[in-house]
């Protein structure tokens, strides 16, 4: 077993790429003062509420959890100042931190962010790279500042997108990736030797929250385009279109020629051939399931 660092930690996240941060900190040994993450949301039929992956691995490991609905107020910049971090960690936590929190601890905020900046900065960058057809994604750990995600660079890990799947896939591969990064960027933290680098504001761009509207398939747009929306919201939340009246997510298809057998659709340019869907209330299935009870098709 690893000795304990002398890097006190407080780790900031909420999402499944979050919690392989948060445990590669753990499985290092670095000392983590403090977890912040949401606070458990109602979900599903009965509205029950649901802890994020982050908030689950606190408790069950003992860990300080924090779960604020806000650091704006003086209350709860306060408390954390008082867990005494050296550093703050930030990966995918989905509340905004304010320029006074920043300047907290020691060595400030560093953030773990799922692309190459300063490429997609923002809340959506896994799913903004596969909408927009990029060739790579990658990690960036970088030093926070007041602006969103427009600070120096610390690290940066590129990877190729031509095998990913989906998002889901590609937060994955990230997530591993990142939790490599940022355990290595600790170390240089503790030994005196991490270096920073302007980021660059040219060839900058911003993925903002993904909406209801942009989900919706519109089959007048290329197969291409159809298919990297696809492939950017599978399996959550999911694109979606209307077969036979019914809202059904397309979770996985492939841009086939015109003869193509199966659930194919003509879009605007090319055809696409629909490989798994969703239909309302049910679990996923292929297309092939689907048409075995649903003889006549009508996709809208």
């Amino acid at each position: 077993m690893k000795l304990k660092t002398e890097l006190p930690v407080i780790f900031m996240g909420t999402t499944e790429l979050s919690l392989k941060i948060l445990q590669a900190i753990y499985l290092e040994n670095f000392p983590i003062v403090g977890v912040y993450t949401r606070a458990p949301k109602p979900a599903g039929r009965g509205h029950k509420l649901q802890q994020t992956v982050v908030h689950q691995f606190a408790e069950n490991h003992g860990l300080p959890l924090f779960t604020p609905k806000t650091l704006r107020n003086p209350e709860e910049q306060e408390k954390l100042r008082q867990l005494g971090a050296a550093v703050v960690i930030v990966a995918a936590y989905g509340l905004i931190i304010p320029e006074n929190v920043l300047n907290i601890p020691q060595y400030g905020c560093i953030n773990v962010h799922a692309s190459l900046l300063p490429r997609w900065r923002g809340a959506s960058p896994i799913q903004a790279a596969l909408l927009h057809g990029d060739e790579y994604s990658g990690v960036t750990i970088m030093q926070m500042d007041p602006g969103i995600d427009t600070g120096d660079i610390i690290d940066m890990q590129p990877i190729p997108l031509a095998d990913i799947v989906n998002a889901e896939m590609l937060t994955d591969k990230l997530g591993d990736i990142g939790a490599n990064m940022i355990v290595s960027t600790l170390y240089k933290l503790l030994e005196g030797n991490l270096e920073r680098r302007k980021q660059p504001d040219e060839g900058a761009t911003y993925a903002g929250k993904i909406s209801n509207q942009e989900l919706q398939i519109d089959w007048s747009k290329s197969a291409h385009e159809i298919w990297c929306k696809i492939r950017a919201f599978s399996p959550t939340p999911g694109a979606w279109c209307y077969i036979n009246g019914q809202r059904t997510k397309i979770l996985e298809a492939q841009v086939v020629p015109a003869c193509s057998n199966g659930l194919a659709v003509k879009c605007g340019d090319g055809t696409l051939q629909i490989i798994s869907l969703q239909p309302p209330g049910k679990k996923a299935m292929s297309a092939s399931a689907f048409l075995n009870g649903h003889p006549k098709i009508e996709i809208c």
